[in-house]
C-alpha cells in the first residue's frame, strides 16, 4: 500500500497539534498526605510570601494530589489551617523525587504573630518592635499600632519595642512568650503599653541621637588658630555690649538736659521718682464672682472648701446602685452585685481580640469594688500598672483589659 506525501504531513500535523498542549502545559504531580481530615489552604508559589497570601485551594481529604506547573517547579508549597492558624512550607525541588509530601507536626510555623504597642490606650504607630529567637531576630514598624511576624516556629522568644523620648531611644521591658503549636487563638496577640514619656506617630518623628559638638582639629597649628578666633570673638562681643551700654546711659543724660532746658523737673536729676508716679497704685481688677463663690460654677464653696466642679466634694460610695465600666466610645458595661467574669466569653463580654475569653474577675461587695487578673495572656492594668493580685478600683480609676480600655463609674 502506497501512503503518498500529502496523508503523512497531515497525519504528521494532527498528531502534532494533539501533541501539543501536553507539552505546552506539562506539569508535576505532588501527593500530600495529612494525619486528619480538617479543612485545609493551598498555594503553590514562587517562593514563600512576607505576609499570609490569600485565595488558596482549599481541601478537606487527609490525601490529596497537586498538580504543579513546570513554571513553579523551583517554588514553594505553602499549607495552611485557618482553624489553628499553623502554617506549613516544602520546596517543591525536594519533593520531586518521592513525589509525595507526608505533612507532619514538626512541619508547622505559627503563621502570624500581632503584637499590639499603645500609649495611653491609644494606638501607637512608628514604633519599631523586635521579636527575637537565639540568634535570630526580626523587626516590624507598627501601623495603625499593630506589628505583624509571620512564620515564626514554636518555643520561647522576646519581645520588646523601641520608641523615643524626644532625645534620644529606649528599650521597654523584655517580654518572654513561649509560643505554642497548640494554642488557644489562631493568631497570637500580644500588648506593649508605652510609657507616658514616648514619642510616637510617624516613623520619622523619631527621634535621632544628638550629633556630638563639632572637636577643635588637633593637626599641627590649627587648633591654636581656633582657639585664638573664639578669643577674637569673644572681645569683640563684649566690646560690642559696652559700646551699647555707654551709648544707652549718653542717651539718658541728654534727655534729661533736654526736659530740664524746657522747663520740666524729671525729679532731681534721676535722683528720686516723681511725686505722681511714687503715688500712682495699680489698679486692682473687679472680681468676676462673689468672694466665697468658685470662679468656674459661679456657686459657693461649702464648708470643706468643694464646689459642683471642684472634685473636692466626697466621692459617692464605690459600690453604689449604677456601677459600671465605660469606653472611650461611651459604651457602658454595668457591673451587678457579686462575683462576675469579665472577657470575651464573660459575663461583661468584651469583643476585642487582645481581650482573653476568661480575662478578669470584678467583685462587688458592699461598698468595696475589687478586680483581680485571671492569668489572662495581655494582662490586666489599673491606672498604667499592671496588677498581679486583687486591686479595689475608686471612681475615675482607668482599667485596661489587654489593649481595651475603659473608666471606672461607681
Amino acid at each position: 500500500m502506497k501512503i503518498s506525501k500529502r496523508t503523512i504531513w497531515t497525519k504528521g500535523s494532527i498528531s502534532l497539534l494533539l501533541f501539543a498542549p501536553a507539552v505546552c502545559c506539562a506539569a508535576t504531580t505532588i501527593r500530600l498526605a495529612f494525619p486528619t481530615e480538617i479543612l485545609r489552604t493551598v498555594w503553590v508559589l514562587p517562593q514563600l510570601p512576607t505576609k499570609l497570601p490569600e485565595n488558596g485551594s482549599e481541601y478537606t481529604s487527609k490525601n490529596f494530589e497537586l498538580q504543579i506547573p513546570d513554571s513553579l517547579l523551583s517554588g514553594v508549597i505553602l499549607v495552611g489551617e485557618p482553624s489553628t492558624g499553623n502554617y506549613a512550607y516544602k520546596k517543591v525541588q525536594e519533593l520531586l523525587k518521592k513525589g509525595t509530601w507526608t505533612v507532619l507536626d514538626t512541619d508547622y510555623l505559627i503563621g502570624r504573630v500581632a503584637v499590639n504597642v499603645s500609649k495611653n490606650g491609644a494606638p501607637a504607630d512608628g514604633v519599631m518592635v523586635t521579636l527575637s529567637r537565639g540568634d535570630s531576630r526580626k523587626r516590624e514598624l507598627t501601623v495603625q499600632g499593630e506589628a505583624n511576624f509571620y512564620f515564626i516556629s514554636p518555643g520561647q522568644a522576646e519581645i520588646f519595642a523601641t520608641y523615643s523620648d524626644g532625645k534620644q531611644t529606649h528599650d521597654t521591658r523584655v517580654q518572654r512568650v513561649e509560643f505554642s503549636m497548640m494554642r488557644e487563638e489562631p493568631i497570637p496577640n500580644l500588648v506593649i503599653e508605652l510609657p507616658p514619656e514616648a514619642v510616637v506617630g510617624n516613623p520619622s518623628a523619631q527621634a535621632k541621637p544628638a550629633a556630638p559638638p563639632p572637636k577643635l582639629r588637633a593637626e599641627g597649628g590649627f587648633a591654636w588658630m581656633n582657639l585664638i578666633y573664639y578669643l577674637i570673638a569673644l572681645i569683640i562681643a563684649a566690646f560690642a555690649l559696652w559700646y551699647l551700654f555707654k551709648l544707652a546711659k549718653q542717651n539718658d543724660t541728654k534727655l534729661v538736659e533736654q526736659l530740664r532746658n524746657l522747663g520740666v523737673d524729671p525729679g532731681g536729676g534721676g535722683d528720686s521718682q516723681p511725686q505722681a508716679a511714687q503715688q500712682a497704685k495699680p489698679l486692682e481688677p473687679e472680681p468676676l464672682v462673689p468672694a466665697g463663690h468658685c470662679l468656674f460654677c459661679g456657686e459657693a464653696f461649702d464648708a470643706s472648701g468643694g464646689c459642683a466642679c471642684s472634685g473636692k466634694k466626697t466621692p459617692a460610695p464605690t459600690a453604689a446602685v449604677g456601677t459600671r465600666f465605660v469606653s472611650s466610645t461611651g459604651q457602658a458595661f454595668e457591673i451587678p452585685m457579686g462575683t462576675t467574669v469579665i472577657g470575651r466569653e464573660g459575663a461583661i463580654a468584651i469583643s476585642d481580640a487582645t481581650v482573653s475569653r476568661r480575662h478578669a474577675e470584678i467583685r462587688r461587695d458592699g461598698s468595696r469594688t475589687i478586680i483581680v487578673d485571671l492569668g489572662s495572656a495581655n494582662g490586666t492594668f489599673v491606672n498604667g500598672m499592671r496588677i498581679d493580685s486583687e486591686t479595689e478600683l475608686h471612681n475615675g480609676d482607668t482599667v485596661q483589659f489587654g489593649a481595651f480600655q475603659v473608666r471606672f463609674e461607681p
